[in-house]
């Protein structure tokens, strides 16, 4: 038997990772384009994997918070306000207290 080393998957055959922001465009463009499509006729228009779209529907559906809050935060404009929040956090420039210290700052 001939000693064969693995080949590496074609680039085709690796799933791509989705950054928040499509993924939140494609949650809310389902939810509110005018026209009711099925999870898969829409899956099919914007050529996304059906299985995707209804990896990232469960997702959301298995938060645990409030549905108004969850449903700010899928969208277009709570993504906004989070990215604003994490952006502030950032060049804050001060260092968060480690809760196990016990110091407070």
């Amino acid at each position: 038997m001939e000693n064969v080393s693995p080949q590496p998957l074609p680039q085709s055959t690796l799933s791509p990772r989705w950054s928040r922001d499509p993924v939140v465009q494609h949650l809310f463009g389902h939810a509110t384009d005018g026209a009711p499509l099925s999870e898969r006729a829409y899956a099919a228009l914007k050529k996304i994997p059906p299985s995707t779209l209804r990896g990232w529907r469960t997702r959301m559906e298995e938060i645990d918070d409030d549905p108004r809050i969850k449903a700010f935060f899928e969208s277009p404009a709570g993504l906004k306000v989070l990215n604003r929040i994490l952006v502030a956090a950032h060049s804050s420039g001060r260092p968060s207290a480690s809760p196990s210290s016990g110091e407070a700052e």
